[in-house]
C-alpha cells in the first residue's frame, strides 16, 4: 500500500467519562467501556481491555483475545494532539507498529472529547476489504474488525 496515495485519516473517535467513573470509547463500530484501574474489562466485540493511567496525560492499554495479548497501546494527549502508538501482535507472533495522530473536534482538556484522525502510519501489512460498491474497511490482521 502506498500511504502517500491513500486516505487513512478523518475518522472520528469519542472518549467520554460516565457518572460511575467508567470511560466510554467509541470509534467506528467499536464501542468499549472500561475503567482506568488496570483491570481487564470484557468488551462486546470479544476482547478484554485493561487501561492503566501512567500519568494524567498518558494511558497504557492492553488488549487480549482468548487470554492472549493482541495489542499494547500507548495513548498520550498533549495540548491539542492525541497520539497513539500501537504494537499489534500478528498470529505468527511477530509485531507490527501503528502510530495514529488525532486533533480535537470538541471537549478537553485531556482525553475526554471528540477527536479526528489526522495521520496513520504502519510498519507492516494493513488489509483492505471491499464493503459494498463504494466503501472498504481497513483492518489490522488478527483484529479482524475495521480500524
Amino acid at each position: 500500500m502506498n500511504q502517500a496515495k491513500s486516505q487513512l485519516t478523518g475518522e472520528t473517535l469519542s472518549i467520554e467519562k460516565t457518572a460511575d467513573g467508567e470511560v466510554h470509547f467509541r470509534q467506528g463500530d467499536r464501542d468499549n467501556i472500561f475503567k482506568l484501574d488496570g483491570k481487564e474489562y470484557p468488551q462486546p466485540s470479544g476482547p478484554t481491555v485493561a487501561v492503566k493511567v501512567a500519568d494524567p496525560n498518558t494511558w497504557d492499554v492492553v488488549v487480549k483475545v482468548n487470554n492472549k495479548v493482541t495489542s499494547n497501546q500507548h495513548l498520550s494527549v498533549s495540548g491539542d494532539a492525541l497520539s497513539a502508538t500501537i504494537q499489534q501482535v500478528k498470529p505468527d507472533g511477530t509485531t507490527m507498529q501503528v502510530t495514529i495522530a488525532s486533533k480535537p473536534v470538541s471537549g478537553g482538556p485531556g482525553f475526554v472529547g471528540k477527536w479526528k484522525t489526522t495521520e496513520l502510519n504502519a510498519n507492516g501489512t494493513l488489509e483492505l476489504q471491499a464493503n459494498g460498491p463504494d466503501w472498504c474497511d481497513l483492518e489490522i490482521p488478527r483484529r479482524r474488525r475495521p480500524l
